[in-house]
């Protein structure tokens, strides 16, 4: 019965007889069971790994998060294993040595071409062939079937030629060459892409970041901003005087404002209403790609109306913040003066400038669009600056909610430091070891970014003795190498003292990695260092923390997204010394322009 209503529905959009239906569906079994038996030839030569099904892969059988679940079949097939995640051919690193020495290559450079990126970059196809097409195989496996020679993995088997010319020829009104113009697929700016293009804007922004004092860890340009948002933060916890209050919605303004005046010149008040909608917009969007994270790889997933319907929000979310930041575009061309750059808005049109003088326009981004190019950096800063800094910092609340005795030793060391009669700033930075420990054990127990950036192979390249097929997304499990018996002998405990070494100087061993390594390593780095030094230490030296009445111990399995961000939870900020704040000389640099209420 099956088979036969298979056979009437290639009838139906293939034309012809059910004979030649019928022949056609056996030789699409056939076809696909000889690739399949070619693929299991051809799997010999990756790293060991666990067996899928067709389409699905192993995806059915991951139970729980995925860091966990990739972290038990790391201690089952090895450091390096391989993972079919629906289409997607996926090795998982665990071993430190390896993720170094491999990151550091050029074929490991790549990104992975799938819809999460797709999304982020604001593709918004609304097209027959291009959703079908996406249904059943990823972006960059449906360049490879159309442009190139078929590839012995299962996911890419020679069937699907004959599905295009067969299928989608008839579906819709359209050939290879309108195929392959939809199908080509640009990527911007820095987080999602790779090549000439990556190099170039990751040199360009580098310098940029670099100009504003983002790379360096003690400008003191830098530091006037961060430390004029943490002033703004501590006043406004001073108000609640120890009533139970959450620290969600101020840091992530805070953190953000300190993104906003280097990057636009601006900074938003904390009641300014569109900002707000913004950073809702940004925590949403993190919550709903955790939502649609299989989607990536199993591609028919796609179709499904409720896979269908969230894709559709995160779209609209990114095309409203596209707006927020196209506003902001336009009112810098409107004030833009070559002569006094203020901000990384303010360069990136000096060199659209500069471009269109020299007569280079179609060179520069490769030819991208420039104002949609500016759109993905701010977004790219966004996304990969506040969230991080944010869900650390209430990390940094939860575990001294959990490790009364550490938050003691920071305090003791702070009030011996620097005195009861101002904030710390980066000049304290050396002289505050017990401090930095801290931060450094928060860095690594709360594994914000369990499974770290995932890349992908630009060519072939063998690994370990493994042959690793170009356009293999690599996976360096941080999780496992943070939590690493081997490593760290007690990894489950909270122990500031494993960064102290006997005479207690800060000490970062090699397999210590909260912000990747390798070619592609955060930019934000030092400004992330920055901002949570000032933030935590800050917080630290005034107020003592507690919790409310009855209220149990936040939880320390967090929720697990993009990134691992901690259960929601209230506390209370009882104020160590009064007008601490006032007596902290801060100023921010720059003419910066306050917008909103």
């Amino acid at each position: 019965m099956l088979v036969k209503q298979v056979m009437k529905w290639l009838w139906h959009i293939m034309g012809g007889s059910e004979t030649q239906a019928f022949y056609s569906l056996l030789t699409f079994i056939s076809v696909a069971l000889s690739t399949y038996l070619l693929y299991l030839k051809y799997n010999r030569k990756l790293p060991p790994g666990p067996w899928g099904l067709p389409f699905c892969g192993y995806s059915p059988f991951i139970k729980g998060a995925v860091h966990l679940h990739f972290n038990e079949l790391a201690k089952k097939y090895g450091k390096i294993f391989s993972v079919n995640i629906g289409s997607e051919l996926t090795v998982v690193i665990s071993d430190y040595n390896i993720i170094r020495d491999s990151f550091r290559l050029t074929e490991f450079t790549g990104r992975p071409q799938n819809e999460f990126m797709n999304i982020l970059d604001g593709y918004d196809f609304d097209n027959t062939l291009y959703l079908t097409t996406l249904a059943l195989v990823s972006s960059r496996q449906v360049k490879t079937l159309l442009n190139g020679p078929p590839c012995p993995s299962f996911a890419r088997f020679q069937t699907f030629h004959w599905f295009y010319r067969e299928f989608f020829s008839r579906a819709v009104d359209s050939d290879y060459s309108q195929c392959r113009l939809i199908l080509e697929l640009s990527f911007f700016s820095i987080i999602n892409t790779d090549g000439a293009l990556w190099k170039d804007q990751r040199k360009f922004l580098h310098d940029k970041l670099k100009m504003f004092g983002m790379t360096s860890f003690n400008n003191r340009n830098m530091e006037s901003k961060i430390k004029h948002e943490v002033e703004i933060f501590l006043k406004r916890l001073e108000m609640k005087r120890g009533v139970p209050t959450t620290l969600t919605s101020s840091l992530a303004i805070s953190i953000s404002n300190v993104i906003c005046s280097v990057a636009m010149g601006v900074r938003f008040y904390h009641g300014d209403p569109q900002f707000k909608r913004f950073m809702d917009l940004i925590n949403e969007g993190f919550k709903l790609f955790g939502k649609v994270t299989f989607a990536n790889y199993i591609p028919i997933v796609r179709l499904c109306p409720w896979i269908n319907s969230v894709q559709n929000k995160i779209e609209k979310n990114r095309s409203e913040m596209a707006e927020f930041f196209q506003e902001v575009i336009n009112q810098h061309r409107a004030s833009y003066n070559e002569n006094n750059i203020n901000d990384i808005l303010d360069a990136y049109l000096y060199e659209i400038q500069k471009a269109t003088d020299e007569n280079r326009e179609d060179q520069l981004f490769e030819g991208k669009d420039k104002l949609r190019q500016m759109q993905q950096v701010l977004g790219d800063l966004f996304s990969a600056g506040m969230e991080t800094v944010k869900n650390t910092l209430e990390w940094s609340m939860v575990f001294m909610l959990h490790y009364p005795e550490a938050a003691k030793q920071v305090q003791i060391e702070l009030d011996n430091v620097i005195g009861r009669s101002r904030l710390p700033s980066l000049k304290d930075f050396e002289e505050l070891p017990i401090t930095q420990a801290t931060i450094l054990e928060i860095f690594r127990r709360s594994n914000l970014v369990p499974l770290g950036t995932t890349h992908a192979t630009t060519r072939d390249v063998m690994l370990n003795g493994y042959m690793i097929p170009a356009g293999t997304s690599v996976v360096p499990l941080l999780y496992a190498v943070h939590m690493d018996p081997e490593l760290w002998g007690d990894p489950e405990v909270f122990r500031p003292s494993r960064f102290l070494d006997s005479e207690g100087k800060v000490w970062q061993p090699s397999f210590f990695m909260p912000f990747g390594v390798g070619r592609r390593m955060c930019l934000g780095k030092n400004l992330a260092r920055m901002e949570v030094f000032l933030f935590f230490s800050s917080l630290m030296h005034m107020f003592n923390l507690s919790l409310p009445e009855g209220a149990p111990l936040p939880s320390l399995q967090g929720n697990v997204g993009v990134t691992i961000s901690p259960i929601p939870f209230k506390i209370c900020l009882l104020q160590r010394d009064l007008h601490l704040v006032d007596n902290n000389e801060v100023s921010a640099n720059g003419p910066l322009r306050n917008i909103g209420h």
